[in-house]
């Protein structure tokens, strides 16, 4: 059973495949996005408790998408 859902935003394979990993291991559901607008809308579909978000993502920033995800009711 698990924790509750986590969700990776990152344009990073490596990182997002760790964080899985990391995140799994203690027995939370986790999702991954590997854009900002992926993430938005896996956000609204998931409905995580904890969103890790890169801040240096090509296109979309991490903070254009904190922004974003903010502004989503």
């Amino acid at each position: 059973m698990a924790f509750g859902k986590v969700l990776i935003i990152d344009d990073d394979p490596d990182i997002l495949t760790y964080l899985r990993t990391v995140f799994e291991g203690w027995g939370f559901a986790v999702d991954t996005a590997d854009n900002g607008n992926e993430g938005i809308n896996v956000a609204i579909e998931a409905q995580p408790a904890l969103i890790l978000l890169d801040l240096n993502m090509r296109g979309m920033t991490g903070f254009e998408t904190a922004r974003k995800l903010r502004d989503t009711p």
